[in-house]
């Protein structure tokens, strides 16, 4: 298994899925939905990344992955 970092979050895929996710961020567009408070409208944007993605891959060793898997969400205590 590989975790997969993407902006704030992190996800746990395979390490196949992994490559795969991150070869179709590649070559994904961005999006952007702007408010213009003078309308109160939205524009929408879509342009070619600009910017290195933060994406990062790290292999997750399979017993650490059977404890997290155990834990579960994480709750209040």
């Amino acid at each position: 298994m590989m975790s997969m970092h993407i902006g704030y979050k992190t996800y746990v895929v395979s390490a196949k899925d992994a490559i795969v996710l991150a070869e179709m961020l590649s070559r994904a567009e961005v999006y952007e939905k702007v408010y213009q408070s003078e309308t109160k409208d939205y524009t929408h944007h879509i342009y070619e990344e600009d910017e290195k993605s933060d994406i990062t891959l790290s292999v997750l060793p399979d017993s650490l992955y059977r404890m997290a898997k155990l834990a579960g969400k994480p709750g209040k205590d």
